[in-house]
């Protein structure tokens, strides 16, 4: 299961409502939200591990020249050297901590149910909100589009969306500040960093980020329900347009990727 950190709110208080609807727990409607914010707190500290785990491992490739296909394997097993739950391990991991909190936390008033039933409850709530990544991607395939003269923050912002074949709007991301023409290029990369997700460039030609109209380009990974920031260009100062390309062995956890804007400083 991947953790998306904009879910986590939604999560805790799903849980918290469903439970006391079903007679599992009584929380009064005071605590409700400090009973949300443990179940959050929680989450959270697994996130932050997770990204630390993630950095440890690109850290790890990078100093023994590991190329970016045993990214999986890597990961792996330095998550079990830290004992850190991935797959379908985390939300069982979840599930154990939650039950833990309510039989301590002072904002949930009695627990009528046993650690098992509790348990297996949970599971099954927190699994409800796992993602089919990899289905959402092939079904967002062909349907990547620009908008670069789209004016989501301001006049001719941009923006890059992601549409499911029958015209759904599946996400939206991209734009900073009027002007940027966030999309007037993509390109559609390799799954650079092995964490099987696609990566995307994106070129926003008029963005001001190294000088005015100087233009700037970011690779974002493909994950869903929204693409996540992963890198960017070097402040481009000489004021030419963004044009995406790339070269080397697209290997962004061996750090041999480079990505190359026009203009773009080394």
């Amino acid at each position: 299961m991947r953790l998306y950190r904009a879910r986590i709110p939604t999560i805790a208080k799903a849980i918290i409502e469903g439970l006391v609807k079903e007679g599992a727990i009584d929380v009064t409607a005071a605590n409700s939200s400090e009973a949300e914010q443990d179940l959050v707190a929680i989450m959270e500290e697994y996130q932050r591990r997770d990204n630390a785990l993630r950095n440890a491992v690109k850290d790890y490739m990078h100093a023994r020249s590991v190329p970016y296909d045993q990214y999986g394997k890597v990961r792996s097993a330095i998550a079990q050297d830290w004992n850190h739950p991935t797959g379908d391990d985390v939300e069982r991991f979840l599930a154990r901590q939650f039950v833990e909190n309510f039989m301590i936390s002072n904002f949930v008033e009695e627990v009528y149910w046993d650690d098992a039933e509790l348990y297996r409850h949970i599971v099954d709530k927190v699994r409800g909100f796992d993602v089919d990544e990899r289905a959402i991607r092939d079904e967002a395939r062909e349907l990547v589009l620009g908008a670069p003269g789209a004016d989501a923050r301001g006049d001719a912002s941009g923006v890059v969306r992601l549409h499911a074949p029958d015209g759904r709007l599946l996400a939206s991301f991209g734009p900073d500040s009027g002007g940027d023409q966030v999309g007037i290029a993509i390109v559609r990369l390799a799954d650079m960093d092995g964490d099987g997700l696609e990566e995307l460039g994106v070129g926003a030609r008029a963005d001001d980020f190294g000088g005015i109209f100087a233009g700037h380009a970011k690779v974002f990974s493909f994950a869903t329900p929204a693409p996540v920031f992963h890198c960017e260009t070097s402040a481009n100062t000489s004021g030419s347009g963004a044009v995406i390309s790339f070269r080397g062995s697209v290997s962004v956890a061996a750090q041999d990727f480079v990505l190359e804007v026009d203009g773009a400083t080394p």
